[in-house]
């Protein structure tokens, strides 16, 4: 039923809509209006709360229970989502926000911490702007970040001491997070970074930026030395890709007294293979623990590398094992299959086929074959196996591992993150701590449960932030996932 004019008419808040209710759609109530949800290629506007009623051509605002009204704070009407508030929250609880707090002062943190919110987020704010994220979701801030004025050297500084003080350990490990600053970014500002991050728990505890490689002496060097200027004081092993490794790179390390891991570089990997296949070939020379579901097999040896030694750290996975030895059989028997059928092969044929059988290839063409049974013995033993790579006196098998582990997560938070707006390396830094306490307090399918949280608006009613909507069993378990306080409109 259509809304009369007249009543359409009369005065009332900014932001505001009239709905039609009562048994007959003669009453009249005023809803704020809070935001807008994108639906195709259409914005649809969202309904919050009422706030009033429209009774003899007149605006009424709702009156509310004096007896249980708390005291109003400087946010009332403000609105934000619930992955806003979740980012606000994991910030707290990590001490994060207090140390930003004493280095920046509360306004600028906040504003930190919302541009961190939307790089964090990855593909769920990708096609979004930030300005548009940040006056949807961070509606409560009311001044927004000017990025290159509100910052300066010294709270920077301030900020990292306190940050490293509050997360002190004997170990770190150091990655190379490569390119990841913003290509709109200020051409003066080097596009490589550097992490320095706690071995213990894999919390990113330090952040700079450098040109060139990070495993050149003059980077390395950079990295530490700002580090140290900052009391974090410990031993620092680079953990590395097999790629990064050189004669020069493993001289840089051990000139500035870092020791390395890495997995296996191109030139080295028949040589591992050998190992492995002799380790495994001698029996159970091994140590054997639980890693979550899985069984681990580890095992070192020394190992020279170039004009170095280091150890070699050999790992088999029983989980990895089977998946690895279906494939394996599933492979076999389709080329064993296929191999049967064919009457003549040719050069590149053999080639493939030389993987599990010996072949016999005539010059016609025409060919004998046989199963190679010492090949896939072999390959079966390969199974859920895999080496890596270290000079760390110190690092026991399962250490390594933890640690290399910890590096992969790391690296695979950076890649997900959304850097259209990361023009500062502070930003990617909190972005990383953001990104990471997600993804590890919401374990499967991160992406899709931010993209929920993005979507849950909230509003700001007597200080105290609660849903718009009501939410249902999946949203209520998400948000107690974060540790969300959020009262539940009903």
């Amino acid at each position: 039923m259509p809304i009369p004019p007249e009543i359409l008419a009369v005065p009332r808040p900014k932001n505001s809509i009239v709905t039609v209710y009562g048994k007959n759609k003669d009453l009249y109530a005023v809803r704020m209006r809070i935001g807008c949800r994108r639906v195709g290629t259409r914005n649809l506007p969202i309904n919050g709360p009422t706030i009033g009623h429209i009774i003899n051509n007149q605006y009424v605002p709702k009156v509310e229970n004096k007896k249980t009204q708390p005291k109003s704070t400087r946010f009332e009407g403000k609105f934000a989502s619930a992955y806003a508030l979740s980012c606000l929250e994991i910030a707290k609880e990590a001490n994060l926000y207090r140390c930003l707090n004493k280095a920046y002062g509360k306004s600028t943190t906040l504003k930190l911490l919302a541009i961190a919110s939307f790089v964090a987020a990855g593909k769920s704010t990708e096609n979004l702007s930030l300005d548009d994220f940040l006056k949807e979701h961070f509606a409560f801030i009311e001044e927004h970040l000017n990025r290159q004025t509100d910052f300066s050297d010294e709270a920077e500084d301030n900020f990292y001491r306190l940050w490293i003080a509050n997360n002190l350990n004997d170990s770190y490990n150091i990655l190379d997070a490569g390119s990841l600053l913003s290509t709109n970014a200020h051409k003066s500002i080097p596009d490589n970074l550097g992490i320095i991050c706690n071995q213990k728990t894999g919390l990113a505890v330090f952040c700079t930026n450098f040109v060139g490689e990070l495993t050149s002496g003059r980077n390395l060097r950079i990295l530490l030395d700002k580090a140290q200027t900052l009391n974090l004081k410990g031993e620092c092993t680079l953990v590395m890709t097999g790629s990064q490794i050189s004669r020069q790179s493993l001289q840089n390390i051990r000139d500035n007294g870092c020791t390395y891991l890495s997995d296996i570089p191109t030139e080295f990997l028949n040589e591992v293979r050998d190992q492995i296949l002799k380790w495994r070939q001698l029996g159970d020379d091994s140590e054997i623990y639980l890693k979550g579901e899985d069984i681990m097999r580890e095992h070192e040896i020394e190992m020279p590398l170039g004009a170095t030694h280091c150890k070699l750290l050999l790992y088999k996975s029983a989980l990895k094992s089977l998946d690895e030895e279906r494939i394996l059989v599933q492979r076999f028997k389709l080329l064993e299959e296929e191999i049967s059928k064919k009457h003549s092969l040719t050069k590149s044929e053999e080639r493939l086929y030389q993987e599990f059988f010996k072949i016999d290839l005539k010059d016609d063409g025409t060919f004998s074959f046989s199963l190679n049974q010492e090949a896939l013995n072999q390959a079966l033993l390969l199974c859920g196996s895999f080496a890596l790579l270290s000079n760390h006196e110190a690092f026991k098998a399962k250490i390594a591992l933890e640690s290399y582990t910890l590096h992969q997560n790391l690296n695979q938070a950076l890649k997900a993150l959304n850097n259209t707006a990361a023009e500062i390396p502070l930003i990617v830094f909190l972005a990383l701590i953001l990104r990471r306490a997600f993804e590890e307090r919401l374990q499967d399918a991160c992406e899709h449960k931010l993209a929920s949280l993005i979507k849950l608006h909230c509003q700001n009613r007597l200080g105290q932030w609660e849903s718009v909507k009501t939410l249902d069993e999946s949203t209520q378990s998400l948000l107690y996932a974060l540790k969300l306080p959020l009262w539940q409109r009903t």
